[in-house]
């Protein structure tokens, strides 16, 4: 009796996703915002940049980020993390 090994995959269970309607979209208010903290060279709008971020390292699941922020200090991530309003 010959034994069969199971194969999964997980890349197409995340690519359906809906966007709650309870979190808002970003627009110029929160890029203009998050520039101040981190300056023009810390807030990506490049298409092609974000791409990259947007897909994990083993290339199975991507997101949708529109923004990407590079802080380089903690003092800019507690700047970040302390306008979240929830």
């Amino acid at each position: 009796m010959a034994s069969e090994v199971q194969k999964r995959t997980f890349g197409s269970a995340a690519t359906h996703i809906q966007r709650n309607p309870a979190y808002s979209e970003l627009n110029s208010d929160d890029v203009s915002y998050f520039k101040s903290i981190l300056g023009d060279n810390g807030v990506v709008q490049d298409e092609d940049r974000i791409a990259v971020a947007n897909v994990d390292w083993m290339g199975k699941y991507r997101g949708a980020s529109q923004l990407l922020l590079l802080p380089k200090s903690t003092t800019e991530v507690f700047s970040l993390a302390d306008s979240v309003k929830v």
